[in-house]
């Protein structure tokens, strides 16, 4: 993950986060110790909540022994996930990085709002806009409204990811097959393209109104590295830009600011000229 490397690097010497507590509700796996490592760089001090059933403990095991306080536990349910969230909630943390709104909306229903928080999902999005529309009174940026996120990471790596994990699981071949794929946005979309990849004949598209849409899809590549390096490091960016500017940023969820859709974009380019990187 070559870009959020780099912006690590610079976070060691410009320490952004100094003094500051940062919450995350993520999946904690492998590759979220690359941004949590940027941010401990940074200054942060971390406390991490994970998913029932995604959390990789012996992941969580390093991020602790770098100083990180890790929630979860084995035999965690619904019940152990609501206390940790208020229990994280209750910390007032200055800051959050959430994948779902429930960590905001702990914070929002404590009334300890953070300096701002970033959201990583759609779902999340919609949460915050409808139902705490009059209550997110504090900046919230949207990282699956960056363009560069829906198609780069949305697209070819859920897309990717998707496929990869229903021919694993099922052991069938998707060759002449038709694919249903339920939503047309990026990762439906990326869903359908490496379906195709894989020989399925067709995908169906379920609309959300009840129509449906036949739609030929065309084979990519993709690579969940990759796509997650950008995403992490839209993610490092937005929590870096509420961390030094979260007065003069509109309340409410708003999407990356384009500065940072645009540097983001720049560094991905430049470590894909190099071969050694990706």
């Amino acid at each position: 993950m070559p870009v959020l490397a780099s912006v690590a690097e610079e976070f060691g010497r410009t320490r952004p986060f100094d003094g500051l507590v940062i919450g995350l509700r993520i999946h904690l796996e492998p590759k979220t110790a690359v941004l949590v490592d940027a941010l401990i760089r940074g200054g942060a001090q971390i406390t991490a909540l994970g998913n029932v059933g995604t959390t990789q403990f012996d992941t969580a095991e390093e991020i602790e022994s770098w100083g990180c306080q890790v929630l979860d536990r084995p035999n965690d349910d619904a019940h152990s996930v609501s206390a940790h969230l208020e229990y994280m909630a209750d910390m007032g943390c200055d800051l959050l990085l959430d994948n779902g709104a429930e960590l905001i909306a702990a914070c929002i229903e404590a009334g300890k709002l953070p300096l701002g928080a970033t959201e990583e999902t759609t779902s999340g999005a919609f949460l915050l806009r409808e139902q705490y529309a009059q209550r997110v009174r504090m900046p919230v940026i949207v990282i699956n409204d960056s363009p560069l996120k829906s198609i780069v990471e949305n697209k070819y790596g859920v897309g990717e990811s998707v496929i990869d994990a229903v021919v694993s699981t099922t052991n069938i071949s998707l060759h002449a097959k038709v694919v249903v794929v339920f939503g047309y946005g990026w990762c439906g979309r990326g869903v359908a393209q490496f379906a195709a990849g894989r020989g399925a004949d067709k995908s169906v598209f379920v609309i959300a109104d009840g129509r449906i849409v036949n739609l030929a899809a065309q084979g990519s590549r993709g690579n969940s590295i990759e796509s997650m390096d950008l995403g992490f490091t839209l993610q490092a960016r937005s929590l870096e830009l509420l961390a030094t500017h979260s007065k003069t940023l509109p309340l409410g969820p708003h999407p990356v600011p384009e500065a940072i859709n645009h540097e983001v974009a720049l560094a991905l380019l430049e470590a894909m000229r190099s071969p050694s990187k990706y």
